[in-house]
């Protein structure tokens, strides 16, 4: 009888622990996954933008920095942000990649 209340009580714990990792635990280790892809293919060149609203394109890539240059020109300003501070990468929304056509495959 004993045993019983004890199995449930085990259950409810096990139970609970298995929905906490499934709406807590594992969203958060899919976002940090989804941020790390997009650090990792940033690219001298690229157009951005930081959590602060600065617009950008970089200049230079290190591991944690990147140097961004905030104006048009060759002596344009430079400013040095952590990788975290990149809101959004907005070169493909200005230039976005051009899509082959498909080929029209005639048969003979």
């Amino acid at each position: 009888m004993f045993q019983n209340h004890y199995v449930q009580q085990l259950l409810f714990i096990i139970l609970i622990v298995a929905i906490w990792y499934i709406f807590f635990l594992r969203p958060g280790n899919k976002e940090k996954e989804t941020k790390k892809s997009f650090f990792d293919h940033l690219n001298v060149g690229d157009k951005i933008v930081t959590v602060g609203g600065i617009h950008g394109m970089i200049t230079g890539l290190q591991d944690q920095q990147i140097t961004i240059a905030l104006g048009a020109t060759a002596r344009s300003t430079q400013m040095r942000i952590q990788k975290e501070a990149i809101a959004i990468e907005i070169t493909q929304q200005i230039y976005p990649k051009e899509v082959a056509p498909k080929k029209n495959e005639k048969k003979v």
